[in-house]
């Protein structure tokens, strides 16, 4: 029968069991109405935590779990600081790569820098002692020539320097590049070079020759008029290749020097063909593309009005440019100095 007093006992055991303050199997029975419950360890045993407090267990629990809330809001504050920190480095270093940039563009020559320094070059190159090959290309005359131009649109002219007639008279030019006149002046009277005039074949070549010297004569004359005849042309353009080819067949028979100065000579041929074919053939052969002017100032703006620049020298005019080359360059001197009095005031 449950009595009261063992009901009671009971309710006790099961509360300490609950509560964790007993084991049910520490639970001793003692005699046949009560129960001896043993010391409470908590539900971990001797020494665990809240032993002697049901509560205790909870508490330490809670102080875990703030620390470890604490540790985790010190992390992601770290971590927004090191995000904000390379986000820094990054706009440091775009700034500095901005600036790197801009400091390349501003001292990083332009095109038109790039051009008038190599014309400069050129300039200093044409002006002290070039190689007579180039003087007599019309290169040197071409690049003070292009200087002396600049210097006169901006009202700056040198000294008074003569030009002889019969020097001017030997000196071609050409307007873009057209072609060179120099072999039309005289092309009755040609003078043909030694391996052109020693061919294996001379028949032939003496038959070429001629029939040349005869159309370029015709050509000359029918520019004077009008339109050069088409035929013509063609006609003159098979004999100057066949003849270009047979001095080819006999370069292993001819001197270097002879060699070279044929070669040069067809292509003064290609170039009096290539005037003869320009719609302003007339232009050339009855001396409005020519060079004029009794100094150096008045032959300068005479070639800047016709746009007109030097050709190359044929076989014999080699003398008169180099003495043009150095009435240029006594003219280029004494304009350099008018210009630096100029930017002295």
């Amino acid at each position: 029968m449950l009595t009261k007093r063992r009901f009671l006992g009971i309710l006790v055991l099961t509360s300490a069991v609950l509560f964790g303050t007993v084991r049910p199997a520490a639970a001793q029975f003692v005699g046949t109405n009560a129960y001896v419950i043993p010391p409470a360890y908590g539900p971990f045993g001797p020494g665990s935590y809240g032993q002697g407090d049901p509560y205790g267990g909870y508490g330490n629990s809670a102080a875990d779990t703030i620390n470890a809330m604490g540790q985790y809001l010190l992390q992601t504050a770290q971590s927004t600081l090191i995000q904000q920190q390379a986000a820094g480095a990054q706009i440091d270093n775009r700034r500095a790569a901005f600036d790197e940039r801009q400091y390349e563009i501003d001292n990083t020559p332009t095109l038109n820098d790039i051009r008038e320094q190599a014309q400069q070059a050129e300039l200093r190159r044409s002006m002290n002692d070039p190689p007579v090959t180039e003087i007599w290309a019309g290169k040197s005359l071409n690049d003070m020539l292009t200087n002396l131009q600049q210097l006169e649109a901006r009202g700056v002219t040198g000294p008074s320097v003569p030009v002889s007639p019969g020097v001017l008279k030997q000196i071609n030019v050409t307007v873009k590049d057209v072609g060179n006149v120099g072999l039309l002046k005289d092309a009755a009277n040609l003078k043909w070079p030694f391996a052109l005039r020693a061919l294996s074949d001379k028949e032939d070549a003496q038959h070429l020759r001629d029939e040349i010297g005869t159309l370029l004569v015709t050509g000359k004359k029918q520019a004077l008029t009008g339109v050069v005849d088409a035929d013509l042309l063609i006609q003159l353009q098979k004999d100057v290749d066949l003849i270009r080819h047979e001095l080819k067949e006999s370069v292993l028979d001819r001197s270097f020097s002879d060699y070279t100065a044929s070669k040069s000579f067809v292509h003064d041929l290609d170039a009096a063909i290539k005037i003869l074919k320009d719609p302003n053939a007339d232009r050339y052969v009855d001396g409005s593309y020519t060079a004029q002017g009794h100094s150096v100032g008045e032959l300068v703006a005479y070639m800047s009005q016709k746009g007109l620049r030097f050709a190359h020298s044929i076989a014999g005019e080699e003398g008169a440019y180099s003495s043009l080359h150095q009435s240029m360059l006594k003219y280029s001197i004494g304009t350099a100095s008018t210009g630096a009095e100029l930017s002295g005031q």
